[in-house]
């Protein structure tokens, strides 16, 4: 009788868009932490230089809700192995104007440097997100047998979509009719 052998599993190369991607998921889950912080009130009181003018209360609630939304949108982005070009011009220009409000704030003295350090999760998402956009890092195709992305149409209806595009008609107004089960 043939004694098995046992074999090591095969050392997998990550790389790094794999390295990437899990920074960008820890950026993600602590963007989503301070939202979440901020959402719970905590740190309020230190920062009465951004929140001391009446309505402003409604300011704190639109900036945790930025960085709820930040975070999950990181976060998404580090599960996902398409490119994350299409999340770019909002970045850049949160990124942008935040840049050009806080130096504003530092100039005139009305924003203390933890406030600031906030910001450092913010700019590690954005420029992991930059460096994740790169054409070089795109994954390509997901491995035979597993589906890329998500699809609400069936397997067969994927399929005759599919042929549809590859004949050169469009897919959108294809008809796809399922026989009735015998």
């Amino acid at each position: 009788m043939p004694v098995p052998v046992f074999e090591p599993p095969a050392v997998r190369c990550f790389g790094v868009p794999w390295l990437l991607r899990v920074g960008l998921a820890g950026v993600g889950f602590a963007q989503f932490l301070l939202g979440a912080a901020q959402t719970a009130g905590i740190g309020r009181a230190a920062h009465l230089d951004h929140v001391g003018a009446p309505g402003s209360g409604h300011l704190w609630h639109e900036s945790a809700a930025w960085n709820l939304a930040l975070g999950a949108g990181f976060l998404f982005v580090a599960i996902r192995r398409t490119r994350p070009a299409g999340l770019l011009p909002t970045l850049t220009t949160f990124v942008a104007v935040l840049g050009l409000l806080s130096l504003g704030d530092i100039a005139d003295g009305r924003v203390g440097a933890g406030r600031l350090a906030s910001h450092a999760f913010l700019l590690a998402g954005y420029l992991l997100t930059i460096a994740l956009s790169r054409p070089a890092l795109d994954p390509g195709r997901p491995p035979s047998g597993r589906r890329h992305g998500w699809s609400v149409l069936s397997p067969r209806a994927e399929a005759f979509s599919a042929a549809m595009v590859a004949e050169g008609r469009s897919a959108v107004t294809a008809e796809v009719r399922e026989e009735p089960a015998a």
